[in-house]
């Protein structure tokens, strides 16, 4: 079976999406070093596209943007959130009696660079 780039770009980001979903707060803030962000240039070229280009075009749950506070009470409220979680961490933010509930998670602007 063969992928295109954008469908193993794709992935990709949900892996890292994923890795940065830790705590009960999530919401990740980072800037890239100068070293950094000559790779993330270079690579760029390499692919032909950004990470921030491939999400915005393939975007799964448009209605979900930077800032918003997604809690058990409101996760109902956006459809498109459960595309974009692995199941065990939807499970824990939908589900308020879980064993090991989430309390909310804070959507952050996608900052590659």
């Amino acid at each position: 079976m063969r992928i295109s780039n954008k469908q193993f770009g794709l992935v990709l980001v949900l892996c890292l999406l994923a890795l940065l979903f830790r705590g009960n707060n999530y919401c990740a803030a980072y800037q890239l070093t100068p070293e950094g962000e000559r790779l993330y240039k270079q690579w760029t070229e390499v692919i032909g596209y950004s990470a921030a280009e491939l999400v915005k075009e393939m975007d799964p749950a448009p209605e979900i943007t930077p800032g918003l506070v997604i809690t058990p009470r409101n996760v109902k409220d956006y459809p498109g959130i459960e595309k974009l979680l692995p199941a065990t961490i939807y499970n824990r933010l939908a589900d308020p009696n879980h064993f090991l509930p989430i309390e909310k998670i804070t959507i952050c602007e996608t900052k590659p660079r």
